[in-house]
């Protein structure tokens, strides 16, 4: 049968409801070729949602899938975990404490071994998430331009199916006039019974085809907030972190003496500029999670979806 692959807009699929019709015939535009009957489009549409299930179907499941596979949110709570901690620790670092003395520098040096270990582990952390972009990235886009693909061709079968659908309707209105014999008028009531069917059949597909839609759409924006916050860390967390972790260092030392304002200053000024980047690190960390959370949504949307639906 032919295969419908134009690329164009597709409109809201909202065809009248078989159970809605009546003896009242909408008035179309006026064909440019004789219509084929209900039942030969009936036919005609069955075979075109059994391709889509032996062939579109499948590979829809199988992107599903490996951006599922490669989507792992437990990387980013790791991360997201990480800079909170350090952030927390920098700002409850008590610089003025350091010098008085007593209980109260005693405290400060554990504060700052916190910070060290904190910073420490950021940078580990954050290393092995640098590591791991590059490679999920490249998969994540061949996946996103697969499933680009699919739901594309997938909303061209949708709409083909849909015409057909509103065609089959007006021939069966158009016969419900003229049909008097009771084979006539049974054969017509199982034909709108099957075109009800069918309707179910492609209203479940465009839902799937809108989960999938919406779920390219996410993981394009994910994977974008990812490389730039992954270009952040590289870039303004990972130095600033270190150069932190540098002047701290002085200050645990077995025969480190009270620290002297020009080494406060530089703690100061070092925690400042990490506590700068780690806020803007953490709104898009944030912005992140909410966009794996939407993501995740959409995935299983699309898995129920994907479920086997009845044949006519």
């Amino acid at each position: 049968m032919t295969d419908y692959l134009q690329d164009s807009a597709r409109p809201p699929l909202n065809p009248p409801p078989f159970s809605a019709w009546s003896a009242g015939p909408a008035i179309p535009e006026p064909p440019l070729a004789p219509r084929s009957s209900a039942a030969a489009l009936a036919s005609s549409l069955n075979e075109l949602l059994a391709g889509i299930a032996a062939r579109r179907i499948p590979h829809l499941d199988a992107l599903r899938i490996r951006l599922q596979e490669v989507h792992s949110g437990t990387e980013l709570a790791e991360l997201q975990h990480c800079l909170k901690i350090v952030q927390d620790s920098a700002g409850g670092l008590d610089v003025l404490s350091a010098r008085a003395g007593g209980e109260a520098a005693d405290e400060f040096l554990r504060q700052v071994a916190a910070l060290a270990e904190n910073t420490h582990q950021l940078t580990l952390v954050g290393g092995s998430f640098l590591q791991r972009n590059q490679p999920v990235s490249s998969v994540a886009r061949a996946v996103c331009m697969g499933l680009k693909l699919e739901s594309a061709a997938l909303a061209e079968r949708i709409l083909q199916g849909m015409r057909w659908l509103h065609e089959m309707e007006q021939d069966v209105i158009e016969r419900r006039g003229s049909a008097t014999a009771e084979v006539s008028q049974l054969a017509l009531r199982e034909l709108a019974r099957r075109g009800g069917v069918l309707q179910e059949r492609l209203h479940r597909l465009d839902r799937l085809c809108g989960h999938a839609r919406s779920a390219l759409e996410l993981a394009e924006q994910f994977y974008a907030l990812r490389s730039a916050l992954c270009d952040t860390l590289q870039r303004r967390v990972r130095p600033r972190s270190r150069r932190l972790h540098e002047v701290l260092r002085p200050l645990l030392g077995v025969d480190a003496k009270p620290p002297q304002a020009a080494e406060l200053m530089a703690v100061v000024d070092a925690r400042h500029d990490l506590e700068v980047v780690l806020t803007e690190a953490g709104a898009d960390m944030g912005r992140l999670r909410a966009y794996d959370r939407e993501l995740t949504v959409h995935l299983f949307e699309m898995g129920r979806a994907l479920q086997p639906h009845p044949v006519v």
